[in-house]
């Protein structure tokens, strides 16, 4: 099973959106980008890591892994994190 491994994301589509509806009396409705124009980062780096198990079934599979990512998110901004931590199990079952 893997150790770990390096990883980048590229986002294709920008459509993030802030919409301000009501405020008060002396601001108008208004809509924009709500990263503003340099906060999205098109390009996520981050890591990969898991190990797993498979166990033979005849001539089948059954395999479970557990993984763990970490990437830097899509803001730049530095008061805005959007780091992601994410951990995964799978089950899978080979035919």
């Amino acid at each position: 099973s893997k150790v770990g491994e390096p990883t980048l994301a590229y986002a294709v589509k920008d459509t993030n959106k802030e919409t301000i509806t009501y405020e008060n009396n002396l601001i108008r409705p208004s809509e924009g980008k709500a990263l503003g124009e340099k906060g999205f980062r098109h390009y996520m780096t981050g890591f990969t890591g898991g190990a797993g198990l498979t166990y033979p079934i005849g001539s089948r599979a059954l395999s479970l892994e557990l993984r763990y990512e970490r990437n830097n998110g899509i803001s730049q901004l530095l008061l805005l994190n959007s780091n992601i931590n994410n951990f995964n199990l799978m089950l899978s079952f080979g035919f």
